[in-house]
């Protein structure tokens, strides 16, 4: 069913998730044929915890020419793929074989001088600047309004504290918002493990065309609640498309406090 979104954009609620799965399903590929009716591709970025799961199985029946589909990570643990922290690991196994070729994974950049080897080998912030250049030129190639990509669609998840993507509750929240022109910056003491992460900035969530939370969970429910009432101590709640669209894709136990 649905329900008022406070100004927060639409938001509904779905008893099972095969509802969910199916309304996902109608919403995707409602933009997408809107979308490659003109030339060039469709961009989706993907978040990373339960969301391969419930969005795997969605994307897979998508009708749409892989050709045309740019998939990309809105936040990535700095880990090699084969890692069960792994973002882009995560997607390959959820994600049907013709899509892989579609997702582009994060290049783990190393630190050129390291005397001690036990060190964190990669360099955080030249491997959150190779993945916002690989965006830019040769993965999804978006419309760039102003400073920021106009990406299609953004989908968000959300944790208990509220973080969402890799922008967790904070002092840094702050400067990632403000951060100059960056789509994506790094982050080198999340309070989740493992610590080292790239993140997309707010600024470049918000330049989105659709942006859309799927939250699911009681543990979600005070969070959500506080995100609702337009509480700016957590991240999430600075997540407003300037120009796009936001949408809540929620289960009962996520919703039971709105």
């Amino acid at each position: 069913y649905g329900m008022p979104g406070g100004g927060r954009g639409e938001s509904s609620v779905y008893a099972t998730s095969d509802e969910m799965q199916a309304e996902l399903l109608k919403y995707i590929q409602t933009v997408v044929d809107d979308v490659v009716k003109y030339p060039g591709t469709m961009s989706i970025g993907l978040s990373g915890g339960s969301m391969p799961k419930v969005l795997g199985p969605v994307l897979a029946k998508l009708k749409v020419d892989p050709d045309r589909l740019r998939l990309f990570l809105v936040d990535e643990r700095l880990v090699e793929y084969t890692s069960p922290d792994s973002n882009y690991g995560a997607w390959l196994a959820a994600l049907p074989e013709p899509l892989h070729v579609c997702l582009a994974g994060v290049e783990l950049v190393d630190v050129n001088y390291r005397p001690d080897r036990n060190t964190f080998p990669y360099d955080i912030g030249r491997s959150a600047l190779a993945y916002e250049m690989k965006l830019k030129n040769h993965h999804v190639g978006p419309e760039i309004i102003g400073r920021f990509p106009k990406f299609d669609m953004i989908f968000l998840g959300m944790g208990p504290d509220g973080h969402t993507a890799s922008i967790f509750p904070g002092a840094k929240l702050f400067r990632l918002k403000l951060d100059s022109y960056a789509w994506f910056v790094g982050v080198e003491d999340s309070p989740k493990p493992p610590p080292q992460r790239i993140t997309m900035t707010m600024q470049a969530i918000n330049a989105a065309d659709h942006v859309a939370f799927i939250c699911t969970g009681e543990d979600k429910a005070p969070a959500l609640k506080q995100v609702f009432d337009r509480d700016s101590t957590i991240p999430a709640a600075h997540v407003h498309p300037a120009s796009g669209k936001l949408r809540f894709f929620l289960d009962p136990p996520a919703a039971s406090r709105l």
